[in-house]
């Protein structure tokens, strides 16, 4: 129903919503309103400041764990906060949320390939994946889930507009192409570890390209350099900082590994909400 309200749609006008679709998102922020989780109040706002203010080591302790997360990126809300009105800061963050809109838009379009459906049912996949409860619920907030997505999906469109060229191209292309799609996901795994599992994602992907297998071994080595440029550019500091001061880098977890004298030897999962059954466990 969808497609045939929409099939009459154009490039043009599919191109003109999806560039209206961040400043959408930037307004609804502001209509759900103030921004007050518990990981806001808790470190998001304070590690910023305690980065930038070098109060590392000089107050204890003061969001627990978070207390050794990478700032940087809590940096540009903090500035933001500190320098704007709340309502521009709010408007400001759902718009770079909605951006997610772009690659999602591109992904879809190479993908579907040619036909008269094309476009619209591009348009239509990517309101779909802004307008699930997991994006809506973060629309506004600074958990950063949805910023550290732009990385990957931006590599996964280059990855699929030019798969031909990875597959056939020449090596130096496709290396190139690959390279900079790990890049792109390796920079957000950097902000925040837990995005680590969409360059791995895609690291598989890169793998399962129809190609030789060395041509496919070469390019997904390409992909994983890539990543660990990307990753060191963003991640590469804060990492050399904890295994500089504490002897960890991923400090305090993994500890009965580094076994750093400032944390208890284990690894500091937290295992409540996992699945305890085998089964359970499988399928998680």
């Amino acid at each position: 129903m969808k497609l045939r309200a929409l099939q009459g749609i154009g490039l043009r006008s599919a191109v003109l919503v999806i560039a209206l679709i961040p400043i959408a998102c930037g307004l609804l922020a502001l209509a759900l309103d103030m921004d007050a989780n518990w990981d806001l109040r808790n470190y998001h706002y304070y590690n910023a400041y305690a980065f930038l203010e070098g109060r590392h080591g000089v107050d204890m302790l003061v969001a627990s764990i978070p207390t050794f997360f990478n700032p940087l990126i809590d940096v540009p809300f903090y500035l933001a906060a500190e320098a704007w009105p709340a309502t521009r800061v709010g408007f400001l963050l759902g718009f770079v949320q909605g951006l997610n809109a772009v690659p999602l838009f591109g992904i879809a379009s190479a993908a579907l390939g040619q036909g008269r459906i094309k476009t619209p049912a591009s348009l239509v996949l990517t309101l779909l994946g802004l307008t699930g409860v997991g994006f809506l619920s973060l629309l506004g907030t600074t958990f950063y889930d949805n910023v550290v997505t732009l990385g990957p999906l931006f590599a996964l469109w280059l990855l699929v507009a030019r798969w031909r060229d990875l597959s056939t191209g020449g090596f130096i292309t496709a290396a190139s192409l690959a390279g900079l799609a790990g890049a792109l996901a390796g920079l957000t795994a950097g902000l925040k570890l837990p995005a680590a599992i969409y360059a791995m994602g895609l690291f598989a992907g890169v793998l399962a390209i129809p190609a030789p297998l060395r041509r496919r071994a070469r390019i997904a080595a390409t992909f994983a350099g890539g990543t660990v440029a990307g990753f060191a550019a963003t991640g590469g500091y804060w990492i050399w900082f904890l295994w500089r001061t504490y002897g960890n880098p991923l400090f305090p977890f993994y500890n009965h590994i580094f076994k750093s004298p400032w944390a208890l030897p284990q690894d500091y999962k937290h295992v409540f909400y996992l699945p305890h059954e085998l089964w359970k466990r499988v399928l998680f």
